[in-house]
């Protein structure tokens, strides 16, 4: 429960704990909000034991995070799908060894597990004024998805990941 996450939010921030905490509780919460049984036997475990940083990637090159600025896109390649454009901002990016990605396509806007290593993807550390906050700029050309890297039925993500980003703050 996020009355859980608070507790520990709370403690983490009396020490200035510069961990990846939040960005990690908050793609957790987004795979188990969306995500298949099979996706969150994946993926929650290792996140729980903490061998695995996600970070969610809302913020788009374009503007803020909302479905008019959304800009990464989704289109077919050859039996799979591909993921191109940019995200900025992404909180503790270059430490996550799994990325959320919220892209826009036909239906509306799908999110997707990627992993950090996935071949065409760039992760470039940015230099912020908090200089114990972590974040990236990630880039994606050409990243080749799979149907089951895709979190929810397609299109229907944003008004969850609304909830999740919500709850969280």
């Amino acid at each position: 429960a996020w009355e859980d996450v608070a507790v520990v939010a709370e403690e983490t921030g009396r020490s200035l704990f510069p961990a990846p905490f939040l960005a990690t509780a908050v793609a957790a919460r987004a795979i188990t909000k969306l995500g298949s049984a099979g996706q969150c036997a994946r993926y929650l475990p290792d996140i729980a034991s903490g061998s695995l940083i996600a970070a969610l990637a809302m913020i788009d090159a374009g503007g803020p995070a909302d479905p008019g600025s959304l800009e990464l896109s989704v289109s077919a390649n050859g039996s799979g799908l591909r993921l191109d454009g940019t995200k900025e901002f992404v909180a503790w990016g270059q430490a996550a060894g799994l990325l959320l990605f919220p892209a826009r396509e036909a239906g509306g806007v799908s999110l997707f597990a990627v992993p950090s290593a996935a071949e065409g993807l760039t992760v470039t550390p940015l230099t912020l004024m908090d200089s114990t906050k972590r974040a990236a700029r990630i880039e994606l050309d050409g990243v080749s998805v799979t149907e089951d890297q895709r979190l929810g039925q397609p299109g229907k993500a944003w008004e969850v990941l609304e909830g999740v980003l919500d709850a969280a703050t």
